[in-house]
């Protein structure tokens, strides 16, 4: 999902002379994809169709998990554990193998959106730290 490298951030650092603690950037690095991975959530919440006769099942089912913080890499599975899922978001065949429903794009339209948010939160939240590390 990241399209941005955290490596030039380490760099930086390193130029500064240790300016910035190691705590202090991985806080950063955390916070961040927290909240890239809050927005590709609730981006693929609010992508979920719901249907009138529709229980909502598929929209209860996105769920989000922050994995390991360790050697500066961080992140984020926004995925959804409803069997049929997958069929909505990619498409599927129809029963009789004749036609073809097309697929919602629930996750990859929020994945779109956050990429196109993702520099400028970066950027700012980047400003803001160093901002604090020279106080």
């Amino acid at each position: 999902m990241s399209g941005f490298n955290f490596n030039d951030l380490i760099a930086l650092r390193d130029k500064m002379g240790k300016a910035l603690a190691d705590t202090e950037i991985n806080n950063c690095l955390l916070d961040t994809t927290k909240e890239l991975g809050g927005r590709l959530y609730s981006g693929a919440v609010r992508n979920t169709i719901h249907r009138p006769k529709g229980t909502g099942t598929l929209k209860r089912g996105w769920k989000s998990q922050v994995n390991s913080v360790a050697n500066n890499k961080c992140s984020v599975d926004v995925f959804n554990n409803v069997p049929y899922a997958i069929y909505v978001e990619k498409g599927h065949r129809t029963r009789n193998h004749k036609g073809w429903v097309e697929g919602q794009f629930m996750l990859e339209r929020a994945e779109n959106e956050v990429k196109k948010v993702m520099p400028r939160l970066v950027k700012s939240k980047i400003d803001k730290l160093l901002k604090g590390g020279f106080k």
